[in-house]
């Protein structure tokens, strides 16, 4: 997920290689006929024919089993411990705040006799504030499984394997960046604000159905993003989504920073661009201001997988609806782009010529 965490596994990987290849090993013994009937016999004489009839059935036995665990697992959704074992990050978010219509609503009582809440946080928040003072808001989009509680930490690795409650979870939960920060009383807020998902393919549930937005159809059905902090609600209009490389340079020389939280107004439109140029759709009808800010959703994809060696990131970015502004978008304005910039890898698989090779990529000031 972050740029520390995926260095860190590759060159786990890498040792692990070289260790392997420096293991010493052991030549094959050759036997003549003599040898193999001693030891033959040898074996007959500690395992009997009949026992090792025996301990065949039990074999056999234990590897049914086995597998009855294994497909167990599989329809469970256990089984995607294997995910993150291959580099997959995977979200679960299901805890009791899943349901906003019951936190948003004040239903949900705190669990803590006292807490101390942050000047100017909304009233809604205080559930999930008193039992996680990590909660930072809620996002959600309209008719997707996009609807969860919202965290930050200190660091961009620490709620990658944790719930909201802090436990061990395979699937972490959704995390804001750790460098972005709230507006609340203080007249400022991040000029990209950053949320990272993990992609749960076994049942579509978190960030998974960003990769729909490949689909033009699909974004002209949701193009608002409701993002609520604890001091005030928010909504943005979807600028562009669009294939990246991971957090790591090493996997590609092309790679554009969509994760850096602040930058100039001088350079907020040329962020923009980028992101249009690169986005699977684009909608003239969305304008984008020097001091507009923006809001960015990342997850994994493995639309760039080559054998697990390349887990790209698939990225959502829309900017604040400005004070007075509708919150409508004219989505009969938005159409295909056909000529979008992708990843040099992508060229490299289907075997095409990038056309953007010696453009620069944005970078920012």
């Amino acid at each position: 997920m972050s740029e520390a965490t995926n260095r860190s596994g590759a060159e786990g990987v890498q040792a692990k290689q070289d260790a392997g290849q420096n293991r010493p090993y052991i030549d094959q013994l050759n036997n003549d006929e003599s040898d193999l009937r001693d030891i033959r016999l040898a074996k007959e004489r500690i395992i009997s024919p009949k026992d090792r009839r025996i301990l065949g059935l039990l074999a056999g036995l234990n590897i049914l089993v086995f597998a009855l665990i294994g497909l167990y697992l599989i329809m469970t959704g256990a089984a995607d411990e294997y995910d993150s074992i291959k580099g997959e990050s995977d979200f679960n978010m299901k805890t009791p705040y899943y349901n906003s219509s019951v936190v948003l609503t004040g239903e949900l009582e705190p669990t803590l006799e006292t807490a101390e809440y942050p000047y100017g946080m909304q009233e809604k928040f205080r559930p999930l504030f008193s039992v996680n003072d990590d909660t930072v808001g809620w996002v959600r989009i309209d008719g997707t499984p996009v609807d969860y509680v919202v965290v930050q930490s200190e660091t961009n690795s620490y709620y990658e394997r944790k719930d909201f409650y802090e436990n061990y979870s395979v699937r972490g939960i959704i995390f804001m960046d750790y460098r972005n920060i709230l507006w609340d009383t203080a007249p400022t807020m991040s000029k990209n604000t950053v949320l990272y998902g993990h992609h749960m393919a076994s049942d579509g549930s978190v960030f998974t159905c960003l990769e729909n937005y490949t689909d033009l159809d699909y974004y002209k059905a949701h193009p608002v993003i409701e993002y609520d902090t604890l001091y005030a609600n928010y909504k943005w209009k979807i600028i562009g989504a669009f294939l990246n490389y991971p957090n790591d340079p090493s996997e590609g020389d092309d790679l554009f920073y969509y994760w850096y939280t602040d930058f100039s107004d001088e350079n907020t439109v040329a962020f923009a661009n980028e992101v249009v140029g690169r986005s699977f759709f684009i909608n003239a009808s969305v304008d984008v201001q020097p001091t507009d800010h923006f809001l960015t959703l990342s997850t994994c994809t493995y639309m760039l997988d080559r054998g697990s060696r390349v887990n790209a990131r698939f990225v959502v970015v829309a900017r604040l609806v400005r004070d007075g502004e509708s919150a409508a978008v004219d989505v009969d304005k938005a159409f295909a782009n056909e000529d979008r910039r992708m990843p040099q890898l992508w060229y490299d698989i289907h075997d095409e010529e990038n056309p953007y090779a010696d453009v620069p990529i944005w970078q920012a000031y």
